[in-house]
């Protein structure tokens, strides 16, 4: 047994209808918090970073994740930055833009998020995400089509670079890398992609497929569950609560 599921045992123990309220009550409490509300955002990371934690999880992982959305992040506070510049009077007598700060609790949630999000997908796999979904009365549809976008995702995409590689050989120079050229290759992407999700729903049909994906089952709620469950959640709701 890996050192990480040593310590992260009691977390992957748990049901995955707890997790997903868990998670879902951190979600709506993060968002609930006021934009100008820098210290509780703060107070917010800590839940994700004491399960990073205790998973014993990589930074470097972590960080070259959010290395993608970065940039996003950055051009998010610097348009609000720009947009809003009133100022506002923080520790009683430093005066700051009020776009730095609003902007700088946007980026804070938008990191918390993705932090939580990372430590939940290391916990569960996405059969487990579904399955608990569908435990919570989430429609068939829904984790259907969740399960279909991360099983035929890759399918996409060695599509994509397929023809990516075909462009590449036939242009010369900066010929056919232009945006009308981009576009076009995206149409016929999506063409293509629909085109061979056809053929896949026939051959699924052909096989007795019902609209019915499997799932690992569920069973009944464990005393843990609503032990662990109800404290966290009673955490998080008093974290928010606090002055």
């Amino acid at each position: 047994m890996s050192g990480m599921e040593k310590r992260g045992n009691w977390l992957q123990d748990l049901d995955p209808r707890t997790l997903l309220v868990v998670w879902g009550t951190h979600c709506l409490i993060l968002a609930s918090i006021s934009r100008q509300d820098l210290s509780k955002t703060i107070l917010m990371g800590a839940f994700p970073v004491f399960v990073f934690a205790s998973l014993g999880l990589r930074l470097g992982t972590f960080l070259r994740r959010l290395r993608l959305l970065a940039p996003f992040v950055l051009m998010m506070v610097l348009a609000n930055s720009w947009l809003d510049r009133g100022a506002i009077q923080v520790f009683g007598v430093l005066q700051i833009p009020s776009g730095l700060l609003t902007g700088s609790v946007l980026a804070c949630k938008a990191g918390i998020s993705l932090l939580a999000l990372y430590v939940l997908e290391r916990i569960l796999s996405l059969d487990q995400i579904c399955a608990g979904l569908r435990g919570l009365g989430v429609p068939n549809a829904l984790t259907n089509q969740l399960l279909f976008l991360h099983r035929y995702s890759l399918v996409v995409a060695a599509e994509a670079e397929s023809m990516r590689r075909a462009r590449d050989l036939r242009s010369v120079g900066n010929r056919g890398r232009g945006l009308v050229a981009t576009a076009r290759l995206l149409g016929t992407l999506f063409l293509r992609s629909h085109d061979r999700s056809r053929r896949v729903h026939r051959s699924m049909l052909a096989r007795g497929f019902s609209g019915y994906l499997p799932l690992p089952p569920t069973d009944r709620l464990k005393t843990r569950d609503f032990a662990w469950g109800g404290a966290l959640v009673l955490i998080l709701l008093v974290a928010r609560l606090c002055p």
